[in-house]
């Protein structure tokens, strides 16, 4: 069984998260893509950040009609700053038999030198590196070659022992979860940035998530 796996803060979930799950689902004939929100995420500020319950409730209101995209809460079970070579090691070895396919945007790919053993994620899992345009595809083959020491296949990809780096040109659906918050937090409208569900469930906990997101947004 081939699983994606796509994780972040969801602060909130936006359709950008869910059209991206839908492209690697087809493009890459996966079974499933686990949407997995970080229960400490090691690189953005916990302040202005929506309890972990909250935002795994949007994303499972996000997704419940959407076929085989998937919400995990691992990185909640797992406990403590939620770094994903920890993460994709405990499912490569609870999960042998399945292959894992762990999506990342470009700038965060060529950030890994920055992540805590972000040298070490081509070990257990293939990776799906999202072309938005903004970085070089230069920038990119270093990462790959010289940061990651995995050898061409192409230009679009790349394999270390078993397990391979893809570049993926999808939609390019620029949505800022920040934006999100912003116009939330200054009652615009948020149609079609959110599922409607979303919008449902954040305005049903609209004092958390005020309270939450003012703190980041205006302080």
């Amino acid at each position: 069984m081939k699983i994606g796996i796509l994780g972040g803060s969801f602060n909130p979930v936006h359709i950008g998260h869910l059209r991206l799950g839908i492209e690697c689902l087809e493009q890459f004939d996966l079974d499933r893509v686990w949407f997995m929100p970080a229960f400490i995420p090691p690189h953005k500020a916990r302040e202005g950040l929506l309890p972990f319950e909250l935002r795994f409730k949007l994303l499972v209101e996000a997704t419940k009609n959407i076929s085989n995209l998937e919400v995990i809460d691992l990185e909640q079970k797992l406990g403590g700053i939620s770094y994903t070579v920890r993460t994709l090691k405990y499912l490569k070895t609870e999960y042998s038999n399945r292959d894992f396919y762990f999506i990342l945007g470009d700038i965060d790919f060529i950030s890994l030198p920055s992540w805590y053993q972000g040298n070490m994620l081509i070990n257990y899992a293939n990776l799906i590196v999202v072309r938005r345009k903004e970085i070089a595809l230069r920038q990119i083959q270093e990462t790959s070659e010289i940061y990651l020491r995995a050898k061409r296949i192409d230009n679009y990809s790349w394999s270390k022992n078993d397990n391979k780096i893809f570049l993926l040109n999808c939609l390019n659906i620029y949505i800022s979860s920040s934006e999100i918050r912003k116009k939330f937090l200054t009652k615009r409208n948020i149609n079609f940035l959110v599922p409607r569900e979303v919008e449902i469930l954040l305005n049903k906990y609209k004092i958390i998530a005020e309270k939450c997101w003012q703190k980041d947004i205006f302080k």
